[in-house]
């Protein structure tokens, strides 16, 4: 049976229609896998780019330029990849509350968050230079640690070197305050600190008779106490059982 030519000639360019548009189709589905591609891995690449907190009021304190690498430390809390929480927002707010006339050139590649209460933040920050004020002593390459509290901040820093070899230690008074608020877990006195690798648990002896002690975490320790004494001697006991003091 034979076909008449203008029948033929419309079911052969609705053919070829068909498939044009199938080949259509399957071209704008490609092109939307590579673009859902591209989107996925420009989200990747914002997760894990670079950290740009604001550093000091007024984002007043420079950001380091120095490509440090922290492998060789001899501190494995630098060693150590950062993590989320060294990310967050706490420590964005702690590092916003430093001041420019202690601290200057943060490298925010070994921020590191150490311990987090309702009573503070403490972070260990390397810093190019500290002692800005006209009277201080200017320091450059310096780990320090930083406690925020809601009165205010701390900053005690030393070399890279002494703080691998000798760590760091602090101390921040509480404030005498009704007990129902101390036992709340605010305004309490802090003996803090960094140790070198190995130390697992730190005692610090206070000025009025009594000892706290706590386990070290990520090279730091932070322990708290009701009491407004100083310390008078702080102890070292590492993974093999020494101990060694340090007045």
């Amino acid at each position: 049976m034979s076909i008449i030519p203008e029948v033929h000639d419309a079911l052969r360019r609705a053919v070829e229609r068909g498939e044009f548009q199938a080949r259509r189709r399957r071209r704008w589905k490609k092109a939307g896998a590579f673009v859902g591609i591209s989107v996925m891995a420009a989200g990747t690449a914002v997760a894990a780019g670079v950290w740009t907190p604001t550093l000091g009021t007024d984002g007043q304190i420079a950001r380091s330029e120095r490509t440090s690498t922290w492998e060789s430390s001899g501190l494995g809390v630098l060693r150590r990849a950062p993590t989320a929480e060294d990310r967050s927002e706490r420590v964005e707010r702690a590092l916003k509350s430093l001041s420019s006339a202690s601290v200057d050139g943060i490298n925010v590649a070994g921020v590191r968050l150490l311990s987090s209460t309702d009573d503070g933040t403490l972070l260990l920050v390397p810093v190019d230079e500290t002692g800005r004020g006209v009277a201080a002593v200017q320091r450059k390459d310096q780990l320090c640690l930083v406690f925020v509290k809601r009165r205010g901040d701390s900053e005690n820093c030393e070399s890279v070197q002494t703080a691998e070899a000798d760590g760091i230690k602090a101390f921040l008074p509480g404030e005498a305050v009704p007990g129902a608020r101390v036992k709340s877990g605010v305004n309490l006195s802090h003996h803090y600190g960094l140790v070198p690798d190995g130390v697992v648990r730190v005692e610090v002896s206070l000025q009025d008779g009594t000892t706290i002690g706590g386990a070290v975490d990520d090279n730091a320790y932070d322990l708290t106490t009701s009491s407004l004494a100083a310390a008078h001697g702080v102890r070292w006991i590492t993974t093999d059982g020494r101990q060694r003091r340090e007045e």
